[in-house]
């Protein structure tokens, strides 16, 4: 419902309808969709088909993500790299650009691009980093 402790002496308090108002695109985009919480070997046996895209935000090979509970070792990125080589429906997969992560995914298709750092308003000022999104040969990323 938008509640919080937050206060200010610059504007009133934010009207609770206006805040249920706002929610309704959220709502009417995520109308069908299935969120789970599973395990992403979980996610992809469950719902692998024919017209099934895994978009896929691993942890990136170099540990330059901070907000993930853990960071991968090479192992992990293997095992991701086999099922999703396996998989009969397709995928999109954001990564950091590192000769490991271009060596790995050599047989796919890749487009360059960086992001900021961080998650808050504050990224500006902590510079970009590289980022691939790498998805199966014969499909482009867009």
């Amino acid at each position: 419902m938008g509640g919080h402790f937050g206060t200010g002496k610059t504007r009133p308090a934010p009207s609770r309808r206006n805040l249920i108002d706002a929610l309704q695109p959220l709502h009417n985009r995520l109308d069908k969709v299935f969120i789970e919480r599973l395990d992403w070997r979980d996610v992809i046996a469950r719902y692998d088909s024919q017209g099934a895209l895994f978009f896929c935000d691993p942890p990136y090979a170099t540990g330059q993500q901070a907000n993930y509970a853990r960071q991968w070792g090479e192992a992990e990125h293997r095992v991701l790299h086999d099922v999703l080589l396996q998989i009969t429906g397709q995928f999109l997969l954001t990564y950091d650009d590192s000769p490991f992560i271009r060596d790995l995914y050599a047989g796919c298709q890749f487009r360059e691009g960086s992001q900021r750092k961080g998650i808050d308003g504050k990224s500006g000022r902590r510079g970009k980093m590289k980022q691939l999104l790498i998805s199966p040969l014969g499909v482009q990323p867009k």
